[in-house]
């Protein structure tokens, strides 16, 4: 829920909030003659401000063509098969977006892995994919299990007929099948590179009205000031807005577009919007939500303040519970607060932090004492960010010993884990994006349906489970060595 309250402060400071040149400051006590037209001119400017602040600095690649590269390996300490698991996964693939009606991709995933201990061993996976002519399609290349207590044969078996062999379905035969858990033709219907998506979210920004004004006062300290209240069908349509962008399914769109609208049957939100003259982008909204069903309860009090040295969204309920994001500025640093508490009375710290451009420090603090039991900090050194992270009540700490990221098509990280300074588990991530306009993608010639996997599949489900090791009679094995084998299994 707290969550949810973030980004609801994130996406009103960004909907309700700009500024272009230097207007003139009205005198206290002055009013608008045309108080409509002022207001639409104020909010626009905000909303535009905040729209093109936003995204200012967010590094996004906006290739056409591109190969794509992704690896992961680690290595973690695994008690219950008395040793270590190493793995590792990569993905490499090549997208073609130059038509976003038919976007096309490729890849292929390979995932191999090595056990050290009771249950020890080797596999591996390979396979491949292609999104292509509004269908998808996959061949597995490889399986290999060379684990003692795995009847391998048995469960490769099945499977090794179909090796090397592409089956596939339309997108829509797809999510047909999966009961509309799946939007695979959806996405591909309306695709959007991320630049166009950052695109279509800030001319919604732009472009929807969240409030209409009611009646406007004279000028304070610099401040025009409207009674304004929430405009429910731009709201709506925000809200749906953003659901399409997100590419979420039809079915769900309706149904929670139907939630919200039940839901704003029975709340009116009104306030004060106080807009700097100076600098629009800059306003204080001071309001109410009441429950229009139930008018024995008192209302919620609204406050959200942008300023140039502060952003603070709270909403408090005189009855219940309060909540309150804090995130004030100064030289170049914010310092940023969640509080909050289940009564009146009560008002706990549950998060605190530091954010500047070469460091990053935060904790989750305990409620009542505000005892920190997890803190985190990051500084930033050449590009590259290092630092750790560590629980109070447990003798972990978690190293981030590289972090490097270039415009979101490069990264790096490698983290570690230690419990009483000894490593339990260490992972290496790197991906890359590179263009290449000379990517051609198309469908296989000749596949299968993925009905005829269905068979082989079944048959692996019904081959025999993992036994105790090899040469190691079930008897001779402790308690706690059964357990470790069937917590591997």
């Amino acid at each position: 829920m707290k969550m949810k309250f973030w980004l609801f402060g994130a996406g009103a400071i960004a909907l309700l909030s700009g500024c272009f040149g230097k207007p003139e400051i009205p005198a206290d006590g002055a009013t608008p003659e045309n108080p409509a037209a002022k207001f639409d001119e104020l909010t626009q400017k905000s909303r535009d401000a905040w729209a093109d602040d936003l995204f200012a600095d967010v590094p996004v690649f906006d290739f056409q063509k591109y190969r794509s590269d992704f690896a992961l390996t680690g290595a973690v300490d695994a008690p219950n098969v008395g040793g270590k698991v190493n793995f590792e996964l990569s993905v490499t693939g090549e997208s073609d977006l130059s038509d976003l009606k038919n976007p096309k991709s490729s890849g292929k995933i390979n995932l191999s892995t090595k056990v050290d201990g009771i249950f020890s061993g080797d596999g591996k996976i390979v396979a491949k994919f292609i999104v292509a002519d509004k269908s998808l399609f996959a061949s597995i290349e490889e399986i290999a299990l060379n684990f003692p207590q795995i009847p391998a044969s048995q469960i490769i078996a099945p499977l090794k007929p179909h090796f090397g062999k592409w089956y596939g379905d339309t997108l829509e035969n797809i999510d047909a099948k999966t009961n509309g858990t799946t939007n695979f033709a959806g996405l591909f219907q309306n695709y959007k590179t991320p630049k166009m998506a950052i695109s279509d979210l800030k001319k919604i920004i732009k472009t929807r009205k969240l409030f209409q004004m009611k009646s406007a006062k004279p000028v304070k300290n610099g401040f025009y000031i409207f009674e304004v209240e929430l405009d429910e069908k731009e709201f709506l349509a925000a809200f749906d807005d953003i659901l399409k962008l997100s590419n979420v399914p039809e079915s769900d769109r309706k149904k929670a577009e139907t939630q919200l609208e039940n839901g704003l049957k029975t709340v009116s939100i009104s306030g004060t919007l106080s807009i700097s003259a100076e600098n629009p982008k800059y306003f204080r909204f001071e309001g109410k939500s009441v429950n229009t069903k139930k008018t024995d309860k008192k209302p919620t009090d609204i406050l959200l303040v942008v300023t140039k040295d502060e952003r603070t969204l709270s909403l408090k309920n005189p009855e219940k519970d309060h909540f309150t994001i804090t995130d004030k500025i100064k030289d170049d640093e914010n310092v940023f607060e969640i509080s909050g508490g289940d009564t009146p009375e009560k008002n706990e710290t549950i998060l605190r932090g530091k954010k500047s451009k070469t460091h990053f420090e935060f904790a989750f603090l305990e409620p009542k004492t505000e005892r920190e039991v997890f803190s985190a900090a990051l500084d930033k050194k050449d590009d590259n960010w290092t630092g750790t992270g560590k629980f109070a009540d447990f003798p972990i700490v978690v190293e981030i010993q590289k972090l490097k990221f270039e415009n979101f098509s490069h990264f790096e990280t490698e983290i570690s884990v230690k419990e009483n300074d000894l490593e339990k588990a260490h992972f290496s991530i790197t991906g890359k994006v590179t263009e290449d306009k000379s990517i051609s993608i198309s469908a296989p010639s000749e596949f299968g349906k993925f009905e005829e996997l269905v068979p082989a599949f079944e048959a692996v489900l019904r081959a025999p489970t993992a036994g105790p090791p090899a040469g190691t009679p079930p008897e001779k094995l402790s308690d706690e060595e059964v357990q470790n084998l069937l917590n591997a299994q």
